[in-house]
Order: C-alpha cells, then sequence, then structure tokens
C-alpha cells in the first residue's frame, strides 16, 4: 500500500516528457528579440536569419493595400486576414513578435525585404520594423512621392490659382491628401 502512495505522488514520465519538450519548444528560437516591455518596445531588435530559420523561404508578394492597413491595435486574427501567417518558427505559447519574409517588385526587379510585427502584453500589434529600413518606402504611392517631394514653388507652377479650393486662405496649398499616415506600419529598426 505505501508503494502505491508513492506511485501515484510521482509525475508520469509523460508529463514530464511534455514539460520539457515545452521548454525546448520555447527556447529554441535563437532570433526572439530581447526586453519586450509590456507595450511591445524591445531593448534589441533581432531579425531571424533569412537562410537557416524561414518556414516560407520564397517568402510572399503581399498585397500592398492590405499591408497598408495594418496598425498598431491589430490583433493576430487580423493580422493573418491582412498579411498571412508569419513565415518563421513563431513557437508555440507567449509568442510576442511575428516575422514575414516579403517580395516586391519594384525598379524592374525583386526587393526582398523582412517584416517584424511586435505585440504588446495584450497580443495586439504596437511596433513595425522592416529590413532594410528602406523597403517601408515600397509602400507609398509612386506618384505620392514625387509629388511630396516637389518645391513649394513648383507646385504653385502645377495647381492654378483659380483652383479655390485647392489653396488656403492665406495661399498655401491645402493637401490632406499627402500627410502621411501615422500608424506604426511605416516605422524603421
Amino acid at each position: 500500500m505505501n508503494s502505491e502512495m508513492r506511485l501515484a505522488q510521482r509525475p508520469s514520465v509523460a508529463v514530464l516528457f511534455a514539460l520539457l519538450f515545452v521548454a525546448v519548444l520555447a527556447g529554441c528560437s535563437t532570433y526572439r528579440s530581447r526586453g519586450i516591455d509590456d507595450t511591445g518596445n524591445a531593448t534589441e531588435v533581432v531579425f531571424p536569419d533569412l537562410s537557416r530559420d524561414a518556414t516560407l523561404n520564397e517568402g510572399t508578394f503581399p498585397n500592398i493595400e492590405n499591408l497598408r492597413l495594418v496598425d498598431r491595435g491589430a490583433t493576430k486574427d487580423q493580422l493573418y486576414g491582412l498579411i498571412g501567417r508569419p513565415h518563421f518558427r513563431e513557437g508555440l505559447f507567449g509568442v510576442r513578435e511575428w516575422d514575414y519574409i516579403f517580395n516586391f517588385r519594384s525598379g524592374g526587379g525583386i526587393t526582398r525585404c523582412q517584416y517584424k510585427v511586435i505585440f504588446d502584453i495584450n497580443h495586439q500589434a504596437q511596433i513595425f520594423l522592416w529590413k532594410p529600413a528602406q523597403c517601408r518606402d515600397l509602400l507609398e504611392p509612386k506618384m505620392m512621392e514625387q509629388f511630396a517631394r516637389m518645391s513649394y514653388s513648383k507646385l504653385r507652377e502645377l495647381v492654378p490659382n483659380n483652383c479655390a479650393s485647392l489653396w488656403t486662405d492665406n495661399g498655401k496649398l491645402h493637401m490632406p491628401i499627402l500627410v502621411r499616415p501615422s500608424h506604426a506600419g511605416l516605422t524603421d529598426a
């Protein structure tokens, strides 16, 4: 009877194996950013190695309009619907970052970019990073980019004075469409 009680008190081998397996999985990712606080800020951002860690090595060509909709506060389900599942083994429990490989057609070729989303403690997207940082510019519409870079005098030449709705009372061009969205999708590393 005494030996039966001792056996009942011992954790089973299966339970120990399961706990060990979960611990190994939690620590197997070598590319996790470090020091992620409750708000989603990291003390050290780490991007995964494309050649070793990707589950989708070729990446994807994202729907740019969907990518532009990514913003702070998005849930994992919303991100999954907009830009798909992450392209790396992110872990099983308490995952606070997702990584992607995106391809963009630009300049007659293909530009390959890494995109990282870091979540806050409530698993809402807060930080959005690009590697290389210039990849974020690929989300900007080309015409608007060129228009935004024009000098004020050049704009004055192009937009006639008789287009009253485009000019403010103090003679400045009213350009609400050029105001760059302040969403986190345009943050860089």
